[in-house]
């Protein structure tokens, strides 16, 4: 009985890291003819990384079924609410070719609080959160107020309209949030000062919860071991 105990919880936790996608990434922009997406990391991720894009011509929501960064389904969907969608030319914009799809199209909030909510993640998990605000490089000193829910509220610096590199605190934020009992996780988002832009967001797995390969390796081999002894294990006698 100790054993087959040992055995079921090492499995299950096993199963709880693999059963996470390590990162998801969401590109917002304005405009459906003209979807330049976003490939590669941003403050984190690597070469090649797929980005999710969320695109609109007009109305206040959007949403859909979310894919990892190596493209696998994920069984996650975000919907969101937004004041309207903006998409800055690419000849205009400030940002060089690795990260100008992600920083030229946004949605935005004035002064109606607004929500981006994820669904389908496993109950009570931990995450990093990041959240690109920049906009569309015309106007300076727009802020944005953002709060997780059942987190504290955050404000960003006075943005730099012509910032073409990662300021953190400025056009990024990064957030240690959890998702509730349901596997849901939300933020609400408005502006402080002019308009709250939203260009996109990062979901990783908190690297504390995220299983190494070679913790995963020992799993595996515990089990084995585990398994081996119940064999060797001398039968009664009948």
């Amino acid at each position: 009985m100790r054993y087959s105990a040992i055995l079921a919880a090492a499995l299950s936790i096993g199963a709880f890291g693999a059963a996470q996608a390590a990162l998801v990434n969401v590109q917002f922009g304005g405009n459906f003819n003209d979807p330049q997406a976003q490939v590669g990391p941003a403050v984190i991720g690597s070469a090649g990384d797929v980005w999710n894009q969320m695109w609109g011509l007009s109305g206040n929501t959007g949403g859909g079924a979310l894919v990892d960064s190596d493209g696998n389904a994920t069984g996650y969907s975000i919907a969101f609410s937004t004041n309207g969608w903006l998409q800055v030319p690419e000849a205009d914009t400030v940002w060089g070719a690795d990260y100008r799809n992600l920083m030229r199209g946004s949605i935005y909030a004035t002064d109606t609080l607004r929500n981006v909510t994820i669904s389908g993640l496993p109950a009570n998990a931990e995450y990093e959160l990041y959240v690109y605000t920049q906009g569309d490089s015309g106007a300076n000193g727009r802020w944005m107020t953002l709060t997780p829910a059942g987190g504290s509220t955050v404000i960003t610096d006075p943005a730099d309209a012509n910032a073409n590199t990662f300021i953190l605190g400025q056009n990024y934020l990064r957030l240690d949030v959890m998702s509730d009992a349901s596997g849901v996780l939300s933020f609400d988002y408005v502006r402080h000062a002019g308009e709250a832009n939203l260009n996109g967001l990062q979901l990783a797995v908190a690297e504390a919860q995220a299983p190494a390969p070679a913790s995963l390796g020992l799993l595996a081999a515990g089990g084995l071991v585990l398994a081996a002894a119940r064999r060797r294990r001398p039968r009664s006698a009948a």
